[in-house]
């Protein structure tokens, strides 16, 4: 977002989201694409962008503006979406949110609106076929214990929106990447931690779930990326975080 805004002068991270020559540039790029591949059954659905919310990374991003708030991102997904909804009226459509709620007065960031998004508002609009949220608690400083509930929180809003909510990214560090990046150490092992949150996504009957993220071994240069969230398929504890989880996920959705 920052690369359109910072070429076309933007002064904030969220002007990606109001100025019209930023969306004007963003919308040739979306009909190049949506238009190539709208006829292509390799599509599974098209996502407005990755994490949208008014802020980025402070370090490496532009900065928030001060009008930036919940109502701002909603118009856009809002805008973005029936534009891709007029060139594809076959895929799905959905925003690649966080899943933050917006309860005014809820101390937590992640349900107040703070970072700029609205859940139930952006579900629900028209042109979205289905929700997403993520979840990462080790960067957002958060227990295992809260990334429960958010879960259960986003089963909640799946039966009241009626559209399917699909978990579309979650993890626990390693030991080590939770050493090296955040110099810290935790009592909960990666089987701790992500186990309950893959049975409350059953509980709950969410459409889906798509751990962060899927590691292959014994390829030509060894290993593919670990970003300290990675799940090898021939390490110990993929058995039941992969192989197990989706034999569950498969029983379910037979019923």
């Amino acid at each position: 977002m920052d690369v359109y805004t910072v070429n076309l002068g933007g002064q904030y991270h969220d002007s990606f989201f109001v100025e019209p020559k930023i969306k004007a540039a963003f919308k040739n790029y979306v009909q190049a694409v949506v238009s190539r591949y709208r006829n292509s059954p390799a599509i599974f659905s098209w996502e407005l962008a990755n994490e949208p919310r008014c802020g980025a990374d402070g370090v490496r991003n532009l900065p928030r503006g001060p009008n930036c708030n919940p109502t701002v991102t909603n118009q856009w997904m809002d805008e973005i979406s029936r534009f891709i909804k007029k060139i594809d009226g076959v895929h799905m459509i959905t925003t690649g949110e966080e899943g933050f709620f917006n309860f005014p007065g809820d101390p937590d960031w992640a349900y107040n609106g703070a970072d700029g998004t609205d859940f139930y508002a952006n579900t629900e609009l028209p042109a979205i076929s289905y929700g997403t949220y993520h979840a990462y608690p080790d960067w957002w400083s958060k227990t295992p214990e809260w990334v429960l509930n958010f879960t259960v929180q986003h089963g909640i809003a799946q039966k009241k929106i009626g559209k399917p909510v699909v978990w579309e990214e979650y993890g626990w560090m390693s030991p080590e990447a939770r050493l090296q990046y955040l110099g810290t150490v935790s009592n909960y092992t990666r089987l701790q931690a992500i186990g309950p949150w893959q049975k409350a996504v059953l509980d709950n009957k969410l459409a889906g779930d798509q751990f962060w993220q899927l590691g292959i071994s014994n390829l030509s240069f060894g290993r593919s990326t670990n970003d300290g969230f990675t799940i090898y398929l021939d390490d110990p504890e993929a058995k039941t975080l992969v192989y197990d989880h989706v034999k569950k996920v498969n029983a379910q959705n037979r019923k």
